[in-house]
């Protein structure tokens, strides 16, 4: 129940923070109706910016400097004082990226590639083609953080290190140097749905229907049902669950995703995760973040957001999906939007510190495709 603290008002960088007061848990009948209510008092702040419990690292401010953009955002200060301003509607400059954006996106794009941009002196080239003897079935159960995986790493070559990234759609590939086989991926998300080799299986009820069970167990069989299907037509990994949120009517993919509240939402990813992974299946949880609208989402779409938001809605089912997953296998899938002017498939403070330093994720991130969009360079997803 702490809210983050993105403006830094009670916080030096930025954290989650319950504030002292009274807080009001009700059951309802609708939202005017209350059957049960029970008041509970926080005496004094209780500050978490040093870290929540569920916390790898403390979560601080990452995006907040370019995410919030020139964005009045409506605020419950003084009973939402800031109304008429925030609400009013845009104005013809808010629909043109400025200048200043343009030129940053513009030189990031496929049409002005540089790879000389790239090129670091100080960087030295691993090694590769070793013959350490080693096989990627040793590795089952050694620690993710083991030295030796480097002995692993050195066998690959150049050219199967290019194959893992080109021809990373819907599988991932045979490795000979490492002894590592085929493994068909698939897409989702309810159910096996594969229109790319025309494998199709059981379709199950959208995400949508099933956030409106409130019914977690339900969600963990649905899981464990999709993943015997998969198991049993040998493939292992599949692009589902989708859980951003519902934040407008009117984006193109609400039936699969589950919720506009986040918490809803992670209780029903994470146990369809959950399930998946009982049958051997491992989820890609996608789209990571902010793909909550479909309008040229492949087009630069700069989406703005204040970082508060951001943690306590659009991330939350992720961060619940990670942080509560039984498995040993999970994996995840980018999104094509820019959180501010920052594409989401390349931002090292969400991919990096956020998943893996604050979260404790430990698998590989997929891009949603790599389509040739203009703005899409491996160096940058790599």
């Amino acid at each position: 129940m702490a809210s983050y603290d993105s403006n830094k008002i009670k916080t030096a960088n930025g954290g989650y923070i319950l504030e002292a007061g009274d807080y009001s848990i009700s059951i309802r009948l609708d939202a005017h109706t209350v059957l049960a209510e029970e008041i509970f008092t926080v005496d004094d702040d209780i500050d978490y910016s040093d870290g929540r419990s569920s916390d790898q690292t403390a979560a601080v401010n990452q995006f907040q400097d370019y995410s919030a953009g020139n964005v009045t955002y409506l605020s419950r200060a003084d009973v939402f004082a800031n109304y008429e301003e925030a609400l009013a509607a845009p104005s013809e400059s808010m629909f043109t990226m400025d200048e200043e954006t343009l030129s940053e996106i513009t030189a990031k794009s496929v049409a002005y590639y540089d790879s000389m941009q790239y090129d670091n002196p100080d960087d030295t080239m691993p090694t590769i083609g070793a013959k350490n003897g080693r096989t990627l079935s040793e590795y089952v159960g050694v620690d993710y953080d083991d030295p030796s995986w480097d002995e692993l790493l050195d066998q690959l070559t150049v050219d199967e290190m290019a194959d893992a990234v080109n021809l990373g759609g819907f599988q991932t590939i045979a490795v000979e140097s490492v002894d590592k086989m085929q493994v068909m991926d698939s897409d989702g998300t309810s159910g096996l749905n594969d229109w790319y080799i025309g494998v199709f299986g059981t379709a199950y009820p959208t995400e949508v229907l099933i956030a409106q069970t409130w019914n977690k167990e339900l969600a963990y069989r649905v899981g464990q049902a999709e993943g015997a299907e998969y198991a049993d037509c040998r493939i292992f990994g599949t692009y589902s669950p989708a859980m951003n949120t519902h934040r407008n009517a009117f984006c193109g993919r609400n039936f699969e995703y589950y919720s506009e509240d986040g918490v809803l939402g992670g209780y029903m990813a994470m146990n369809i995760v959950n399930g998946l992974q009982t049958k051997g299946v491992y989820a890609f949880i996608k789209h990571f973040v902010l793909n909550d609208q479909e309008t040229n989402r492949c087009a630069i779409l700069l989406t703005y957001t204040d970082e508060q938001p951001m943690r306590e809605i659009y991330l939350k089912p992720f961060e619940m999906s990670v942080k509560n997953f039984d498995g040993k296998s999970l994996a995840v899938m980018s999104s094509f939007n820019f959180i501010g002017d920052v594409c989401a498939g390349a931002n090292p403070n969400l991919l990096n510190t956020v998943l893996r330093d604050e979260w404790g994720f430990r698998g590989m991130v997929l891009s949603d495709w790599n389509g040739s969009y203009g703005y899409q360079n491996t160096d940058d997803f790599v």
